[in-house]
């Protein structure tokens, strides 16, 4: 969906994230280089990326790493993260109010 969608992913270190699946984000800023190890979604490489004002974690960009997989790339967005920026920035986004998600 290009709308996103909302799911909760545990990390190996055993911390939950509830995530938001989108496909364009307006800016980021990128850390590091891609890795594949312990991704979310298989066949894709993700990059953690911050918020561009204060730069905070604020999810990861999920890049393929196979030919055709489609889409080439989409972002996961951190609830909280975005929780936090509404907060700090005045944001009145209810992206997340809506729960359509599913269990990853």
């Amino acid at each position: 969906s290009t709308d996103g969608i909302a799911s909760q992913y545990m990390n190996e270190h055993g911390v939950a994230h509830q995530v938001l699946t989108v496909s364009t984000l307006a800016d980021f800023v990128a850390y590091g280089l891609p890795q594949t190890e312990h991704s979310y979604f298989p066949g894709y490489a993700w990059t953690i990326i911050g918020c561009p004002l204060c730069g905070s974690h604020i999810g990861w960009r999920f890049t393929s790493t196979v030919a055709g997989l489609q889409p080439p790339y989409f972002f996961g967005l951190v609830r909280s993260a975005i929780d936090g920026a509404r907060t700090r920035y005045g944001s009145q986004s209810d992206d997340f109010d809506s729960d359509s998600g599913s269990d990853a």
